[in-house]
């Protein structure tokens, strides 16, 4: 009789942990993009349901806190701020919910709470490396879209003889994406992608990028990612980032007819990791411009990780998803390349994660006359300032011209 016991206990702690691992992976790749904000609430819910009955007292003090917490947020900011909403108001209903309905759930082995915490526990961290490593959604939704819209009219009326069109790019799980497209008033056939920084949005590049015109000439192309500005959803993981960009690039290439080799992807720091991941991805001959960019996304954790290298490393790899540029690059050796660096770049360290180090730029074979070290010590950042604060600014423009020929 004990054994058996012992077998159900291991067999129900096993299910417990098989559908908390489904939750925790699967909710945001399934959920329709008008519900999938509620998925943090589902499993948070769940691992509630798990511990309740045997942690009661600290559990019942834990739901005091967040009940204070959320109630402060909601009286300061209602439901008007989306990121609150989804890590604070919703996850207090499963809170509320686990509190209730525990008393007719039966008690759960120690060995299946313990697992279901720990998952629990590597959600939150990876979601907390999610909004460190891509911080443009919170930041978006701390200014009012009405601000920064107003700005992006204001750009979109200027009577300089561009053509400024507004588009929605559907991408994947019913994710909308909010794209501008800027087409010089003569005619063109050079085409520029930009993948931003990870708190750069449209309304605030779209002016200075598409005015680069000392550096190159060319139909410029903005987004904002999912969770963005007036783009829905919300994005979990890397790959999420990836998917919006794949699903731009294909939408503006049919659209507009585009040939791959017409077709620049400008990266600009994480920028320049999901340009790569997008012609691995797709197999594309498009050019890449990878402006002061990582080698990897783990690399660059590397710099501002209080934990050693390696486990630095995995942690971002199975959690957030990584981006490596040097793999994407050596898949996509045909592609004509142009990698940009600064020594004293504050957010790339230079001998952990800079594409310019001598071992890297031999493993991504670029051509020779391809690699532009900026310089410059007036600069406001070395990483962050636009290309045509930088000295080199002539060369710049020689190797992009290179890059559609």
């Amino acid at each position: 009789m004990g054994q058996h016991g012992s077998c159900v206990s291991i067999l129900f702690s096993g299910t417990l942990v098989a559908s908390s691992i489904a939750l925790h992976t699967l909710l945001t790749r399934i959920l329709p993009v008008d519900v999938v904000f509620y998925a943090p609430a589902i499993t948070w819910g769940f691992t509630c349901l798990c511990l309740q009955k045997a942690i009661s007292h600290a559990y019942t003090l834990m739901l005091m806190a967040h009940f204070i917490l959320a109630s402060a947020c909601y009286w300061k900011l209602g439901t008007s701020n989306a990121v609150l909403n989804r890590v604070l108001l919703y996850p207090l209903v499963g809170s509320v919910m686990a509190l209730v309905s525990a008393r007719y759930l039966p008690a759960v082995p120690s060995h299946g709470m313990a697992a279901v915490a720990l998952l629990q526990g590597w959600s939150i961290v990876g979601w907390f490396l999610m909004a460190v490593v891509f911080p443009a959604s919170i930041i978006s939704s701390i200014e009012p879209q009405e601000v920064r819209g107003k700005r992006l009219e204001n750009f979109m009326r200027q009577p300089d003889g561009r053509r400024v069109e507004s588009l929605t790019v559907p991408s994947s799980n019913g994710v909308n994406l909010d794209v501008v497209v800027v087409q010089t008033e003569e005619e063109t056939d050079r085409w520029i992608i930009y993948f931003g920084g990870n708190a750069e949005m449209i309304e605030d590049t779209v002016e200075e990028m598409s005015g680069l015109t000392e550096i190159v000439r060319g139909n410029w192309v903005f987004y904002n990612p999912r969770g963005v500005g007036r783009s829905s959803g919300y994005a979990a993981e890397v790959r999420d980032l990836v998917d919006d960009a794949v699903h731009v690039v294909r939408h503006v290439s049919s659209r507009y007819s585009i040939p791959p080799k017409k077709l620049l992807l400008w990266g600009h720091s994480i920028g320049g990791g999901i340009a790569a991941a997008v012609v691995r991805r797709e197999c594309m001959e498009s050019p890449l411009l990878l402006d002061r960019t990582f080698s990897s996304l783990s690399d660059a954790a590397v710099a501002f990780s209080p934990l050693y290298a390696t486990l630095t490393r995995l942690l971002i790899r199975y959690t957030t998803g990584d981006l490596d540029v040097v793999a994407d690059c050596k898949m996509a050796a045909r592609n004509k390349k142009l990698v940009i660096y600064h020594r004293m770049d504050e957010v790339i360290a230079y001998d952990v994660a800079s594409l310019g180090r001598k071992d890297v730029l031999r493993e991504l074979r670029v051509k020779e006359g391809m690699v532009v070290e900026l310089h410059g010590a007036r600069v406001q950042s070395p990483h962050n300032s636009l290309l045509s604060a930088f000295e080199e600014r002539m060369t710049l423009c020689r190797c992009v011209s290179e890059l559609f020929r």
